[in-house]
């Protein structure tokens, strides 16, 4: 199992790419990666599972069960402004 922290803050797309070619390589090789970030960017669509927290766990499972207009309303309460409908990312 492997915990990674942040991995994409302050690195460039290139070397992004390369982050999210090791994970690829760690998981073909069978192994757990856990990934704590706080963008839901490009890099959100190569997870398998996701879990929603804000003080408490809001939703789990996989991206279109988790990042839904109602779940990132529950974490991020009435201050957030969704644009659009339905599942994000």
């Amino acid at each position: 199992m492997f915990f990674f922290d942040e991995p994409f803050v302050g690195v460039d797309k290139r070397t992004e790419a390369i982050i999210l070619e090791v994970f690829d390589e760690l998981k073909s090789e069978g192994k757990i990666l856990l990934v704590v970030g706080h963008e839901l960017g490009e890099a959100a669509r190569k997870y398998d599972q996701f879990l929603l927290i804000n003080k408490q766990l809001i939703a789990q499972g996989e991206r279109t069960e988790v990042l839904t207009a109602e779940n990132i309303q529950k974490a991020y309460g009435e201050s957030v402004i969704l644009l659009g409908r339905g599942t994000y990312i």
